[in-house]
């Protein structure tokens, strides 16, 4: 993480919660700072069949498909507690303020990285975090099923 921040109890499980303010614009997690695992989407379906429970429980909980279909995996970093509003995002990807600047035929910001996090606006102290889970890349039906037989909550995508 690229700002002060907490991990506390949240609406769904831990949050990232801002320390002291943030400026709109800031950086708040970089891509190089997580120890990341990143599989193909070709691949994607095969990885998860032969994951132990365990590591799967973990990975449909804090797993994401990327802009190219590859199956995103934080581990042992704390960008996996960014929890998701549809109507109250403060934060996205850099590579969503990137489409967005394009979709409007502007000039992206300079030095956005895509993989990055960054404040939609300023940030409260205290104020929890919040992305946009549905501006990433929908998951796949093989792994809608297998959230779903795990009882992986998802109702959180509706609001």
């Amino acid at each position: 993480m690229q700002v002060p921040y907490e991990v506390r109890d949240a609406t769904w499980g831990k949050g990232v919660f801002a320390s002291k303010r943030i400026p709109a614009g800031t950086c708040v997690w970089r891509h190089s700072d997580a120890r990341l695992t990143v599989v193909p989407a070709s691949e994607a379906k095969e990885y998860v069949a032969k994951l132990h429970e365990d590591t799967l429980r973990k990975v449909l909980e804090y797993a994401y498909f990327g802009a190219d279909g590859e199956l995103i995996y934080l581990q042992n970093d704390d960008g996996r507690f960014f929890n998701h509003s549809g109507t109250h995002t403060n934060v996205a990807l850099g590579s969503v303020l990137i489409a967005a600047a394009e979709a409007k035929g502007e000039t992206p910001p300079e030095g956005i990285e895509p993989a990055s996090t960054y404040t939609l606006r300023e940030i409260a102290p205290e104020e929890e975090l919040l992305d946009d889970y549905n501006t990433y890349h929908e998951e796949p039906q093989w792994y809608k099923e297998i959230l779903a037989s795990h009882g992986v909550d998802t109702s959180y995508l509706s609001y």
